[in-house]
């Protein structure tokens, strides 16, 4: 799997084995993913050095980039340049994903979620260790 950075830079998936990940997909017009968007940034703030972060938009790249700088989100954004594998894929948004080091995914929502829970935050801690 494939994504560009909205900075130009491909992100082989492949590279991030053996490190927490979470995936999410949403879309600037969906009231949803604008929703949840402050608890993933300040999830963001909490554990961007730790967890990899892959939020995957198919959404226009101005408008995307016009979100961001409005609302002071600095997590990074990414579009697909090939598809997902299987198992990764979605057709509602927002849905997030998050997947332990070992590849399994531990965690799979369809709809807006507060991220930066307690519950969430414990998680993250277990699956780090």
């Amino acid at each position: 799997w494939k994504l560009a950075s909205d900075q130009g830079e491909v992100l082989d998936f492949q590279l991030l084995e053996g490190e927490v990940v979470l995936i999410n997909y949403w879309a600037t017009w969906c009231p949803p993913c604008v929703a949840e968007m402050s608890s993933l940034q300040s999830l963001f703030d909490a554990y961007g050095e730790k967890v990899k972060f892959v939020f995957v938009t198919n959404d226009d790249e101005k408008r995307v980039n016009e979100f961001l700088l409005k609302n002071n989100y600095s997590f990074p954004v990414y579009y697909q340049m090939t598809q997902a594998p299987e198992q990764l894929r979605s057709s509602s948004l927002p849905t997030t994903i998050l997947i332990d080091r070992t590849g399994r995914i531990a965690v799979q929502k369809a709809g807006a979620a507060d991220w930066n829970s307690q519950k969430v935050r414990n998680l993250l801690e277990n699956l780090l260790k």
